[in-house]
């Protein structure tokens, strides 16, 4: 789904964007006049701080909207705030888009990304009851921001169709202060079923391959294909081989989707949306959204999936790291102690 079509979608007046990255020059020159254009009228984006941090110095007084036409909110997180999500709302019901795409101009059109959209609340096959979950989470995770606390408040207020108690299971599990990780939510929502091989693609990794380890120990996953950008993935070849698991590696400059396919005898199942194939993505330390598929229509996901063909072994794939076994120094039985050139 493009993010900007999604913007332009009309009758909507609340609009939540949520991000790691943000880049208001972009924001403000493609997003803000969509959602402008698509109705909306009260505008919060959600950002991470350290991020912000980071390139607020590169944009510093080119800023113009900012405050006047939209908020920009930096929630409490215990590592990275990192969900990429997009929510408009109205009293009756919403659109939803769910993502990898940062608010970037990398994340809406130069990197691969992968996003899914759909309408919520009213006559809709999703009522939208889970998004009084995600709103709560929000708030709370805003408390020390009143501006941005005060905007959830009000959208809280003015959409009471989100707090209806849901009977049954969410499209969406989203982890971050005082909620489950994803791996524990996602455990337990798949609980009884097995999967021989973990189709992938991901923005980056952790050195140990703590996802695929969870995988293996949770689901029964034993071949595991991914498809990364080598310069963003930190796996270590030498650990992956302690996981006794057949990987395999594709390379693929500028990915960036987040996207798992699970496969077995009894079926499919399947997860897109802003974590990473890492431990911070999936153990709970960084603040994640993603929609699960649990019965996923194979055909739908064709694309995404033709381009995860025959790999390569991690060492022959993924470039030699520091922490390695194979970049460590050869041992021998005997130490230099001096050395003596001899001209004659």
């Amino acid at each position: 789904m493009n993010p900007r079509d999604f913007c332009l979608t009309e009758r909507f007046p609340i609009a939540i964007v949520a991000c790691f990255n943000f880049d208001p020059l972009f924001f403000e020159r493609v997003a803000l006049p969509a959602l402008r254009i698509g109705g909306a009228q009260h505008i919060l984006v959600l950002a991470d701080r350290g991020a912000i941090a980071e390139a607020s110095p590169s944009w510093a007084g080119q800023v113009q909207q900012l405050g006047r036409r939209y908020l920009l909110g930096q929630p409490a997180a215990n590592g990275a705030f990192h969900p990429k999500f997009m929510l408009r709302l109205g009293k009756a019901s919403g659109r939803v888009w769910f993502g990898s795409g940062n608010v970037t101009s990398s994340g809406w059109g130069l990197n691969d990304e992968v996003a899914a959209a759909w309408s919520v609340g009213g006559e809709e096959d999703d009522r939208g009851e889970w998004l009084g979950k995600l709103l709560a989470s929000l708030r709370r995770w805003c408390d020390g921001d009143p501006l941005a606390a005060d905007f959830i408040d009000r959208a809280i207020a003015q959409t009471p169709w989100t707090q209806a108690i849901a009977n049954h299971e969410p499209p969406v599990l989203f982890q971050g202060p005082g909620l489950s990780p994803l791996a524990t939510q996602l455990a337990a929502r798949w609980h009884g079923r097995a999967f021989s091989q973990l189709r992938l693609t991901t923005g980056s990794t952790d050195k140990e391959g703590a996802m695929l380890r969870w995988a293996a120990e949770t689901f029964g996953v034993g071949t595991v294909t991914a498809v990364l950008d080598p310069s963003r993935a930190s796996w270590v070849p030498s650990r992956l081989a302690r996981l006794e698991m057949d990987i395999k590696v594709v390379r693929k400059i500028g990915m960036h989707a987040k996207f798992f396919w699970f496969e077995g005898d009894g079926g499919s199942a399947s997860v897109i949306g802003s974590a990473n194939c890492s431990a911070a993505a999936w153990r709970g330390s960084n603040t994640e959204a993603v929609v699960v598929y649990d019965d996923p229509d194979r055909l739908e996901f064709s694309p995404l999936l033709a381009t995860i063909r025959d790999g390569l072994a991690p060492e022959d794939a993924l470039p030699v790291s520091p922490d390695d076994d194979r970049s460590a120094p050869s041992t021998s039985a005997f130490r230099l102690m001096s050395a003596r050139y001899d001209s004659g």
